[in-house]
């Protein structure tokens, strides 16, 4: 078969690309049974929606689906107003597809856990109390589950789809609109939550702080995990 490789970007997946026609995604060694099947039922609803590649074929091994012909966002973009509102748009529109049965993700903090689990050099020790303030004060005040990709970062973002569903499930609608703040300035943040919420309270505000804080702690034990030196 003429497979060319695809920089995965942070997945532990193998990706290729058949005759610029579909995309092969290998499913990595250790990623559960119960994982894939969910992974496949998200990008699958989603494409119904309009919002993820249609899936050509799965099995226990792979995933094909149609191959995306389309650049992802630069860190400029996201200082485009445009590009910004038109993002937003589609992560909302994500977030308002109903009765899905998705599994729930697991929260912010219970990833850092996770990830620090085996490191032997854990900077994080002292400020992991800290961290689960924010993820206690974000559960405090969310109001409820909704469909969410949970992986938002340049390499999943196309100007018409997302890809990469592996970590899609219910969750606060904050963990997503925040890896987008990640590439915002304060100033943008404000924007980003009038382009989702039209008239935002100061409750969303917090929340958007707080899941913006847990994903900056989240990226930075992801680092950690990946460094050799640490483990």
């Amino acid at each position: 078969m003429n497979l060319k490789p695809i920089n995965a970007g942070f997945s532990k997946a193998k990706n290729y690309n058949y005759k610029d026609k579909y995309f092969v995604r290998l499913f990595p060694n250790d990623q559960t049974t119960q994982s894939r099947q969910n992974e496949i039922y998200a990008q699958t609803i989603a494409s119904e929606h309009g919002l993820a590649p249609k899936i050509i074929y799965t099995d226990d091994d792979m995933l094909m689906s149609e191959f995306i012909k389309a650049k992802h966002p630069n860190t400029d973009d996201y200082h485009n107003p445009a590009f910004l509102k038109a993002l937003i748009k589609k992560i909302k529109k994500l977030h308002n597809i109903e009765n899905t049965k998705l599994a729930p993700s697991l929260t912010p903090f219970q990833k850092i856990e996770s990830l620090l689990e085996n490191i032997s050099y854990n900077p994080f020790k002292k400020l992991m109390p800290t961290i689960f303030s924010w993820q206690k004060r974000a559960n405090e005040l969310n109001q409820g589950f909704c469909f969410t990709h949970n992986d938002l970062h340049p390499f999943n973002i196309f100007p018409n789809v997302f890809v990469d569903w592996s970590e899609a499930g219910l969750g606060s609608l904050f963990g997503d609109l925040a890896e987008i703040a990640v590439f915002l300035t304060p100033e943008e943040h404000t924007t980003l939550l009038e382009d989702y919420f039209s008239k935002p309270t100061m409750k969303d505000a917090e929340q958007l702080k707080l899941h913006w804080q847990l994903r900056i702690a989240l990226f930075s034990a992801w680092g950690l995990n990946q460094t050799p030196t640490a483990k």
